[in-house]
């Protein structure tokens, strides 16, 4: 946080200072959309076949060479917390 007082004016004021980094996400909003249909298309999908279908293709996750199972498993924990919103 940033204080940022004015004398002038005598009044102090809160400000929040931007997102300061971190590790941006795997995979854009519609990829993501991807995923969770294909989950949705068959439940008993298991999570290596997941991570094989990303992999393979080339058209809808370009640039992406590996994922591991702990991100796609994390990706639908948090998709199906905020269905149930």
């Amino acid at each position: 946080m940033l204080f940022f007082c004015n004398s002038m004016f005598s009044f102090c004021r809160i400000e929040r200072l931007p997102h300061g980094g971190g590790r941006t996400g795997m995979f854009s909003p519609h990829q993501e959309t991807l995923i969770i249909d294909l989950v949705r298309e068959n439940n008993a999908i298991k999570l290596s076949e997941i991570q094989q279908k990303i992999i393979e293709d080339h058209v809808n996750f370009e640039g992406i060479n590996s994922v591991s199972l702990s991100t796609v498993l994390l990706l639908i924990v948090s998709s199906s917390a905020t269905d149930c919103a």
